[in-house]
């Protein structure tokens, strides 16, 4: 079969006898430039069909990642990385920044293309916490999704992947809704749904009652149940706009007075203009993964001890020091009280003053050695106190210095 090319298509050079011949005394091709090009091509010649499209950036592409046994490539990458860096000769706080600069950027091309099987998020979290808290660690302190939670809630901001999976997805156009791309997108509306916020112009592309428009969830959450059966939901925000102004006497007949102000509070343009869609967790009103992966962590509730531990961060200590101090606000240090609970043949008595129970009070506060070392400053932690809580007496410590 001889194929006749236009020189636009398909390129050659008969000196240099560079490229597949197309046919006995044919052209020479050396590259093709179209997709249609390529399909004629294959089709002609005993190129051979592959189910993939191979690899790019070292992970393989689209139907790889419907067996999720296929992303063993993915995890062992990680796992070779922290058998390099031997985690027993570092402090948890090197191990932290590392997890954190290095193992969160490997797979970030293939997390913002396609979903993530539930197993290799699973896995990818499994071996980052084992990295952190050690192999032998069976009862870590603190569970690993608190330590992904961010700093302002009380974790470390540990990216974890599940939800970075979903925000970098959220950021996909559609191009075709046939690919694994735009269906992985589809797996993930709640993202989109949640963060995008409509900006009023004529009204005529909003839904009154499921869309964001007032405030960052539907109207219709705030209508109970039992009388959502008396509502218009095909209704527009259109409906109640007569010459670019809000009618109230129509808006009264559907919602209370509370949110009526909230609504005429809304600014309409002098002309009718389209409705225009934006993303409102940030201000510009422009998409980011990372306002994506903060949004899904907004209705996550914060540690109590959240301001204290804010003034922890802000303080000029050395990053092992202040993990040591986060463990100890959160009250998660292993103490031999408390691997005693898990593991009942340690002895749960304090080591050095064998006279009582090792508590992080004890530890900190009422141990003999604790006792002598605070005598040799000039801060007293009134221990003698009932019920002395060391956490809230760190609290306020910085008012009673102030004094």
């Amino acid at each position: 079969m001889h194929i006749q090319k236009p020189r636009s298509f398909c390129s050659r050079n008969p000196k240099s006898n560079v490229g597949l011949l197309s046919s006995p005394g044919g052209d020479r091709i050396s590259n093709l430039v179209f997709a249609d090009d390529c399909h004629i091509f294959a089709r002609a010649t005993t190129i051979q069909h592959k189910t993939t499209l191979g690899r790019y950036l070292g992970i393989h592409n689209i139907i790889f990642w419907k067996d999720p046994a296929n992303a063993n490539l993915l995890i062992e990458r990680i796992r070779s990385k922290f058998a390099g860096w031997k985690a027993n000769t570092l402090s948890k706080a090197g191990r932290l920044t590392l997890i954190k600069a290095s193992v969160s950027g490997i797979p970030n091309h293939t997390i913002s293309c396609f979903k993530f099987p539930k197993e290799v998020c699973k896995e990818l979290n499994v071996c980052c916490r084992r990295f952190f808290w050690g192999n032998d660690k069976k009862v870590p302190p603190v569970s690993w999704k608190d330590v992904c939670l961010p700093k302002h809630l009380g974790g470390l901001g540990v990216r974890s992947a599940t939800l970075f999976n979903k925000a970098a997805l959220a950021k996909l156009e559609k191009r075709d809704s046939q690919s694994f791309s735009w269906k992985a997108i589809l797996d993930a509306p709640s993202v989109l749904l949640k963060g995008c916020r409509w900006i009023v112009g004529n009204g005529q592309s909003i839904p009154f009652w499921t869309a964001n428009w007032v405030f960052p969830f539907p109207l219709l959450d705030l209508i109970p149940e039992f009388l959502r059966h008396n509502l218009n939901l095909n209704a527009r925000v259109a409906n109640f706009i007569q010459n670019q102004a809000w009618q109230r006497d129509k808006l009264l007949q559907v919602i209370d007075e509370d949110i009526l102000d909230q609504i005429l509070s809304i600014p309409l343009p002098l002309s009718p203009l389209h409705d225009k869609l934006v993303w409102g967790p940030n201000p510009n009103g422009k998409f980011s993964i990372k306002s994506a992966y903060n949004l899904q962590l907004q209705d996550e509730p914060s540690h109590p001890r959240t301001p204290l531990l804010k003034k922890m961060w802000n303080l000029n200590l050395p990053p092992k020091v202040k993990l040591f101090a986060w463990l100890r606000i959160r009250k998660r240090l292993q103490v031999q009280s408390h691997l005693y609970k898990y593991i009942p043949n340690i002895n749960p008595e304090c080591p050095l003053c064998k006279n009582h129970l090792e508590t992080i009070n004890h530890l900190f506060f009422e141990c003999q050695f604790a006792v002598n070392i605070w005598r040799c400053t000039s801060i007293n932690p009134m221990t003698t106190y009932q019920n002395f809580d060391g956490i809230k007496w760190l609290d306020l410590l910085p008012h009673m210095m102030d004094k």
